[in-house]
């Protein structure tokens, strides 16, 4: 920590480039808060204040842990620090203190703890995961946590299909749907290990809530009643309602007996029938009386307030009829989320919540981990803390409170360690609420640790006029030119100034709150950016620092709008082909990438200085198509309509044709491909042929099917099968990745993509298609499974996420989602869909949840209450939601904008509804600004007037909600002119016909094949062969590690079979003896469509399956060539093996294991046998297990016909040094084992395994081969 007697010092060179502020907060002596704004150098500051605590406090560079946001952030950080203190030392007399300081720090910078906050706890954990029945090699994986829970859930949901409770919630829902949105969303939504549900304390608080808006309805009743019913002919209804609002009150005082803490939740019991009537009968009353129509002023008033009334009076009523159900139901959660912490537990598979929530937890109740963490950090410091939460918050405190306190809770402010916390981050860019961010924690840090006010204002990034722009629209603050002096300007004036004539802005200013009334947590408080200081010519000036004088003729901020014919303000289809104009969303995206054309041809800019920001992706596409059009070439970080171009769907149907050998369309679809190029109608008579010839030519590239061709078309075709063949027997020892790497550049795809301009702009879907095949393979899946993820992704029509993989093009224009934008910046920013809806917190779950009263079900309404809410918790925080919502839309917005280095492009729609239009009767405007203008004052009227007339109106529902306020403040609408100094235009965009989209696109410049071909010939004809040797994949598979035989012919790790067999088996094995059904089936396949390694696949299966108790998963690969009666015998004959299995005494043990693993995958560097390899042996374990004691347990499945457990010795010794490298045990735990499935013979191996060395030289696998010869 930083103690206050050590004198403040920096070190010249570290001093360098830092203003006044930036100064002041690397300087820092106490626990402080530095708001960051936007483009302030903040990297700047965290790098210099990381070197200053080495160089000038002396401390070790393990002794300070930096947390970064991301992964990437925390690379980025390391290497700047990293080059600082290198430069330090390089400049620095190599005997000053300082330099000591710095090299030292260089020597051990491989100990710096700069990391993420989830590495960190990660490492917490891991100190003391087994108090917690955690392995201390536990791995972190959301997807696959995901994946395991969804399959759990679903068995959970059949074992309990039957249950009353489950099927009043899922109505007329699936079971798949109710298990993936129930059980399974319950889990991991709102459940960790360290905090399970906590349904108890929940239902306490449910009932208590529902009691209270229940007494607020029966009071709202009880004073409209007499209002509403003040004529004759209502006092009969009248009267009913009295007794109604009689039972109505018994039912209130009922409420405290439902939910009481001392009855057991299994104990707990529904609302009783009689009252049940009551609740009914009660609705059913305020139904009629708030349905009446408003005949005077006091009529009106009293069905304002009755029948919101009527809406809290319906939700708790369902709440109520259901509670019994609630109550039933709740104990099956319970159950699911034990067996789940269960299934973590045994594997050592968590979520990133179950680790951070862990860390916590273990830093409250283990003092001894916590002192240890206290002792070992003197400074902690925390990059982008807007976007954490709470409990991470505590997490920190927790490292740093004084040294003495041990009590089991997080600190208060006043028991931290002085200097040792230095919190970075910018509330107004808080955007992850979506993820639990919680901008109200970083509000409240300052208030808790009495920080002074240190803020980086400057801004290095943009130029002065767009920061002018920044301050205007976002805070309300007159530009001038210089924004540091008019910001203290407008501040000044705002001093007394009436919040009605304040300027507007898109952040909430605190003058425009009544007295006394608090500013809300939540909001993000504007405080102006300033145009930094020159600077001087020194080294190490901030990157981008240069940016803030920029110069440009006109504003920086264009805000481009469509008059919409229809209201589309939530409409992101996409252009339907038959109509003549073309809708909104496209006619948006034609004008901004026109607009981005013409910036580029210009030559004002370049592709790559461009972005285009997106809030989602619906439209993406329409962004990527008229690039194309336009000829412009673009990078994306998300990938929307994967399989709209042919190069993902060629690749995949010929993947699938091998997987599923037997599927006509994949068949078809490869045939019309550039890997067989046959006309469409020849196509299909090869399918038909295919189609009428399943059953004697199970292969589809036969030439049986190719009976109708002729001369090119039918050579076409026997070099596609040849080339089918040679990759479906490569399948089996090829990785996914492999595959789609040789259908791309060994059978010639990628010179599809060469033959024109646009075609080039295809050729990164390769990447993106071998990305998905690359982690593919590394979860141990087969080609067979990364066709059905292909085929998920196709029927979804899913986007990729998250495909952070290096592209080649670097001039071209970005899109990318503004959350991943953050961080980034760009001499352009285009701001699409600024008229388009944020989704807001919808209800159309099984569940709810929230921080204040729980989960909560959704049941379906009663039929007998009509117009029945769903959940009284949801409409309690509806509002709320709704004004959080509406504060992460503002900072979006304010992350959009300030990516922007010297211009910003914001587009969207606006659709004049009839109050508009009525506003606009005597409106007439010629200039096209002066138009927009008048148009945004009346959609604005129309927004205050929704506002007044609704109490608990939110608006702020899309970007232009925010800015056409700020936008019509710039209008004098006395004189009809616009004011002076605005900051933006106002530019219309045309909507277009399509006859006129077909003007805008760009010459295509396309050669024909013929044409390159004649060009080339004389090229490739004299040039010299290239010899190249024959290289051998670098993977090895296990299996294919078969020693040498011996002399005698017998396997060199055996002995005679008779000694052998009567050492490993009951009784000799017979051939004969063994599956006939199965010897049958395998040898009616001539061509080795279903052989036994098939038979092999789909035991195994089988034998995973009664292991974990989950439906048997058969690889399509395996089954697909056989026929129903086969497909029934092989499954017969593979659950009678799996049971023989499990009754086994390797079975049993399997069974009662510590921990199992079916398919077990790993790589072992080959060097392990053969020193200077740089192959992997790659493979799969079909079973391994730890019982008592710490043995290991290897088993390998076998279905062979001839037992000679010898010749997989090498295979076997391959996975017993694996396990004992991955599971940390020594070698002479581990045994190993042959389970035959067909005879039920077990050989144990341990002693031949424990002998071997393997000659990887002498190995047999087959060499890697050139597809040149049929290409």
């Amino acid at each position: 920590m930083i103690r206050a007697d050590e004198r403040a010092f920096l070190h010249p060179f570290l001093e360098r480039g830092l203003n006044k502020e930036q100064r002041a907060a690397v300087m820092n002596e106490a626990n402080c808060v530095v708001a960051a704004g936007a483009g302030s150098g903040k990297t700047f500051v965290f790098a210099r204040r990381f070197a200053h605590l080495i160089v000038d406090k002396g401390f070790a560079v393990d002794t300070i842990l930096a947390l970064t946001f991301t992964k990437k952030a925390a690379a980025v950080m390391y290497s700047r620090i990293y080059a600082l203190l290198k430069k330090l030392v390089e400049s620095e007399d190599a005997h000053s203190l300082a330099a000591r300081h710095a090299k030292a720090a260089l020597e051990n910078f491989h100990k710096a703890r700069i990391q993420t906050l989830d590495s960190y706890c990660a490492f917490i954990l891991r100190t003391a995961s087994r108090l917690y029945g955690i392995r201390p090699d536990f791995s972190v994986d959301d997807v696959q946590i995901r994946e395991f829970v969804n399959k759990e859930a679903l068995a959970f949901t059949l074992g309990h299909k039957d249950n009353p409770s489950l099927q009043s919630l899922l109505g007329v829902q699936s079971l798949d749907k109710t298990a993936a949105d129930f059980f399974a969303a319950a889990v991991l939504n709102y459940s960790t290990i360290a905090r399970p549900f906590d349904f108890e304390t929940s239902l306490q608080k449910q009932r208590s809530a529902v009691q209270s808006v229940w007494g607020g309805v029966v009071k709202t009743v009880t004073d409209c009643a007499p209002v509403l019913a003040d004529t004759d002919e209502d006092s009969d209804v009248l009267k009913k309602l009295e007794e109604n609002l009689t039972d109505a009150k018994a039912v209130g005082e009922y409420m405290s007996t439902i939910a009481d803490a001392g009855i057991p939740l299994e104990k707990k019991k529904g609302v009783e029938k009689i009252f049940a009537q009551k609740i009914v009968s009660f609705a059913a009353a305020v139904y009629v009386l708030q349905k009446k129509s408003a005949r005077t002023a006091r009529y009106k008033d009293a069905l304002n307030e009755l029948r919101p009334a009527y809406n809290l009076l319906t939700s708790c009523a369902n709440y109520l009829l259901h509670f019994g159900d609630l109550c039933s139901l709740v104990p099956l959660l319970q159950e699911f989320e034990k067996k789940v912490n269960g299934r973590k537990r045994a594997s050592g598979l968590l979520s990133f919540k179950d680790i951070s929530s862990l860390a916590l937890r273990i830093l409250i109740e283990q003092p001894a981990v916590r002192c240890a963490e206290k002792k070992r950090l003197n400074a902690i410091m925390i990059d982008e803390f807007q976007d954490n939460n709470e409990q991470q918050r505590d997490i920190l405190f927790l490292l740093a409170e004084k040294i003495e306190r041990t009590a089991p809770s997080a600190p208060r402010p006043d028991e931290l360690c002085s200097g040792k916390l230095f919190f970075v981050g910018d509330e107004k860019q808080s955007i992850y609420l979506f993820r639990g961010a919680d901008v109200s924690v970083f509000r409240k840090l300052k208030e808790d640790l009495a920080s002074k006010d240190t803020a980086l204002s400057s801004n290095y990034r943009s130029s002065s006029a767009l920061i002018d722009a920044f301050n205007a629209l976002f805070g309300g603050f007159c530009g001038t030119g210089q924004s540091e002096q008019a910001g203290q300007a407008a501040t000044e004036d705002s001093l007394g100034t009436s919040p009605a004539l304040l300027p507007h802005s898109v952040f909430l200013q605190k003058e425009r709150f009544a007295p006394g009334t608090p500013f809300p947590p939540f909001e993000a408080e504007y405080t102006p950016l300033t145009v930094p200081e020159p600077a001087s010519p020194a080294e190490d000036t901030q990157t981008g620092a240069e940016a803030s004088v920029h110069k440009n003729s006109r504003p920086p901020v264009h805000v481009c709008l469509l008059q919409s014919e229809k209201n589309t303000e939530n409409d992101e289809d996409t252009a339907n082909a038959e109509n003549e104009k073309l809708n909104d969303a496209e006619s948006e995206a034609v004008f901004v990438v026109s607009e981005a054309a013409s910036l580029i041809k210009s030559g004002a800019y370049k592709a790559q200085d461009i972005a285009i920001l997106f809030r989602t992706y619906s439209n993406q596409s329409l962004y990527e198509a008229q690039l194309r059009l336009q000829g412009i070439p673009y990078a994306s970080e998300t990938v929307a309509d994967f399989f709209s171009d042919a190069p993902v769907n060629d690749i995949y149907y010929f993947l699938r044709l091998i997987a599923y050998p037997q599927d006509v369309h994949a068949f078809a679809a490869v045939l019309t491909s550039p890997f067989v190029r046959l006309p469409q109608q020849s196509a299909l008579e090869c399918a038909s042929s295919a189609e009428k010839n399943a059953a004697s030519s199970p292969c589809l590239f036969s030439m049986q099917n190719a009976e109708s061709l002729t001369g090119e078309e039918r050579a076409r075709f026997e070099k596609g099968a040849e080339l089918y063949r040679t990759l479906c027997d490569r399948s089996g020892e090829s990785s996914c990745a492999d595959m789609v790497d040789t259908l791309w550049y060994c059978a010639g795809y990628r010179y599809e993509t060469l033959w024109t301009e646009e075609g080039g702009l295809f050729s990164e879907l390769y990447d993106y298609l071998y990305e998905i095949a690359r982690n593919t393979d590394s979860r141990g899946k087969s080609l067979g499974g990364f066709v059905d993820e292909l085929a998920a992704l196709l029927a979804d029509n899913r986007r990729l996420n998250d495909m952070d993989i290096p592209l080649e093009r670097s001039d071209a224009v970005h899109l990318i989602g503004i959350h991943k934008s953050k961080g980034l910046e760009f001499p352009v920013v285009f701001i699409c869909g600024a008229s388009a809806k944020a989704r807001g917190e919808r209800n159309t779950d099984l569940l709810y949840a929230n921080d204040e009263w729980g989960i909560s079900l959704n049941f379906p309404p009663p039929d007998k209450i009509k117009d029945c809410k769903k959940n009284i918790f949801f409409d309690l925080m509806s509002v709320s939601a709704k004004q959080k919502a509406a504060a992460e839309l503002r900072r979006l917005l304010y992350v959009a904008f300030t990516r922007a280095e010297k211009e910003v492009y914001i587009s969207g729609s606006y659709y004049l509804s009839a109050d508009a239009k009525e506003l606009l009767k005597k409106e007439k405007a010629d200039d096209e600004t002066l138009r927009l203008f008048t148009h945004i004052g009346a959609l604005c009227a129309v927004a205050r007037k929704k506002a007044e007339a609704d109490p608990d109106y939110v608006g702020g529902t899309t970007f232009f909600d925010f800015l056409f306020p700020v936008i019509y403040d710039f209008f004098d609408e006395k004189s009809g002119t616009v004011k002076k100094n605005v900051p933006f235009t106002l530019e219309p965009i045309p909507a277009l016909s399509r006859a006129e989209l077909k003007n805008i696109a760009a010459p295509k410049k396309r050669q024909s094949l013929a044409a390159v071909q004649k060009k080339l010939r004389p090229l490739y004809e004299r040039a010299s062969a290239v010899q190249t040797p024959a290289l051998h994949g670098r993977y090895i598979s296990p299996s294919k590690l078969a020693p040498p035989e011996s002399d005698t012919g017998l396997s060199a790790f055996s002995v005679p079979q008779p000694k052998f067999a009567s050492v490993l088996f009951a009784s000799a094995p017979s051939p004969a003896a063994s599956a006939p059904l199965i010897d049958e089936i395998v040898s009616s396949f001539a061509n080795g469509e279903f052989g036994y390694n098939h038979f092999g696949t789909i035991a195994h299966a089988y034998a995973e399956a009664l292991f974990t108790a989950l439906p048997v998963r058969l690889p399509a690969e395996a089954v697909s060539a056989l026929n129903e009666t086969q497909l029934k015998n092989v499954k017969e004959a593979a659950q009678l093996m799996a049971e023989n299995f499990i009754r086994s005494d390797l079975g049993r043990e399997a069974k009662n294991a510590l921990w199992r693993k079916n398919e077990y995958a790993f790589k072992l560097a080959a060097e392990e046998y053969e020193p200077g390899s740089r192959d992997v042996i790659r493979g799969q374990i079909d079973l391994v297990y730890e019982s008592e004691g710490g043995t290991l347990t290897v088993v390998d499945f076998k279905t062979d016909a001839y037992e000679d457990p010898g010749r997989h010795a090498s295979q076997l010794a391959v996975y017993r040094r694996a396990v004992s490298l991955m599971r940390n045990k020594d070698f002479s735990l581990v045994r190993t084992y042959v389970y035959y499935l067909r005879s039920g013979h077990t050989a144990d191996l341990t002693a031949q395994t424990a002998k071997l060395k393997i000659d990887l030289s002498a190995a047999l696998f087959e060499p890697y081969s050139s597809l040149s010869g049929i290409l």
